[in-house]
């Protein structure tokens, strides 16, 4: 499965990587690299993925591999309803759509698997995204990019600008809520310093219609400078496992686990100043 490599990895584990690399100068076909943070200093990560959820919650009743054959409605009060093939269930999800939703269903058709157990309500953030890759028309099962196991529940949604506009102001929404109640309650936590993001080529402007969406939220969001690159795959977590994803904005938010101490912070503003007398001098 995609997500075995990283699923293992216990801590937020944040990047991306792009079609080959670089070896001895020159381009290879199978490498990485990677960057261990030690000290005082400590990344927070947001996963954007994208997505909107269509129809209701569904629970897996059966279940092999990246096939699932199965599925029942899950009820607002967490009842089920009887077993029923997935396509009928998608079936059911596409009856509530609009025109144009039903359309984009066609191409940009995903599973959201939730990947907390303990979550009987599990909300957008939640679900760990997959591809529908297939119909298996013989008894109506569902082919999708990821192992699902019995008991779980899912949802289907579709990926569209308008879901991923709404999804990434959420979740910036709530990054600025949670900073503004740290310092309301006097936490005493650093702010921010800077952030990474890590965006799939398939977003920019051929998701949002226009360059730099994803950079500017950040940015508005944070207010700390932004750095970043375009990726085919990225890594980020879901409900505390880190997974490899796809059309997905990964952001790292970098900021000191403790205040800066005040000798530290007179050597930085000594060290800005002798860059604006340098840059004063040329």
């Amino acid at each position: 499965a995609a997500t075995s490599p990283v699923a293992a990895i216990q801590i937020p584990t944040v990047f991306g990587s792009m079609e080959g690399g670089l070896s001895d100068g020159g381009r290879g076909q199978s490498s990485v690299v990677g960057v261990a943070l030690t000290g005082n200093v400590q990344v927070e990560p947001i996963v954007a993925q994208g997505c909107s959820p269509i129809g209701t919650l569904l629970e897996v009743a059966e279940a092999k591999g990246h096939i699932v054959k199965q599925v029942v409605e899950v009820g607002d009060n967490g009842g089920e309803s009887e077993r029923m093939m997935t396509v009928e269930a998608l079936k059911r999800a596409i009856e509530t759509l609009t025109p144009q939703q039903a359309q984009l269903a066609q191409t940009a058709l995903f599973v959201g698997i939730a990947n907390d157990d303990f979550k009987s309500e599990p909300q957008q953030g939640d679900f760990l995204i997959r591809q529908v890759v297939g119909v298996t028309v013989s008894d109506g099962s569902l082919v999708v990019g990821d192992e699902v196991r019995t008991g779980q529940r899912i949802r289907f949604h579709i990926r569209d600008r308008e879901g991923a506009v709404q999804e990434v102001e959420a979740l910036m929404a709530k990054y600025k809520r949670a900073r503004l109640a740290e310092m309301m309650g006097g936490s005493g936590k650093p702010p921010a310093a800077g952030l990474m993001m890590f965006a799939c080529v398939g977003r920019g402007r051929g998701l949002f219609g226009e360059a730099n969406y994803d950079s500017r939220m950040a940015y508005l969001s944070t207010g700390v400078p932004v750095a970043g690159v375009f990726c085919s795959g990225e890594i980020g977590p879901v409900s505390g496992k880190s997974f490899l994803h796809a059309y997905t904005s990964v952001f790292a938010i970098f900021r000191p686990r403790s205040p800066v101490g005040p000798e530290v912070a007179d050597d930085r503003a000594e060290s800005m100043g002798e860059g604006e007398k340098k840059e004063d001098v040329e």
